[in-house]
């Protein structure tokens, strides 16, 4: 088997062509609190992949994982010019995704963590919902060359 991904990199350069010439989907909902049109994590996935597909490309997602990730961050600057380090833990969803590219067998495999930001009133397991949304569309921001 190839190990250089030719194949399927020459699929995923197509694929970010096409949604180069395509464009992003239109904003299809509104942030009410910040007052902003934005596309959707539902309806940028579903424009991915069919641009993936188009081009001959399967993005899975194989495994997800809840973890703590510890942060230290540098608290403000005391007279005495020293500055406290502060720790703190926030949990991440980790999810497996493989681009395959079944022609020619080619894929790549990745983990990509994404934050679980727990809100007044956001349940934890709606935070990982959305946790597992926001991570597979800026994974397809990513694979397909759209701007942030």
């Amino acid at each position: 088997m190839p190990t250089n991904n030719q194949n399927l990199m020459g699929a995923l350069l197509d694929a970010q062509r096409a949604a180069a010439a395509e464009g992003a989907p239109p904003p299809d909902a509104t942030n009410t609190h910040h007052g902003y049109d934005y596309i959707s994590g539902k309806a940028l996935a579903a424009w991915g992949r069919r641009i993936l597909t188009d081009s001959g490309l399967v993005l899975a997602v194989f495994a997800g994982e809840i973890r703590e990730r510890r942060v230290a961050t540098t608290g403000p600057t005391q007279r005495d010019g020293s500055a406290p380090v502060l720790e703190s833990s926030m949990l991440e969803l980790a999810r497996t995704y493989c681009l395959a590219h079944p022609a020619s067998g080619e894929s790549l495999s990745w983990v990509a963590p994404w934050p679980i930001v727990t809100t007044a009133g956001k349940e934890a397991d709606k935070a990982a919902g959305a946790a597992a949304t926001l991570g597979l569309a800026y994974v397809m921001r990513g694979l397909l060359g759209l701007a942030d």
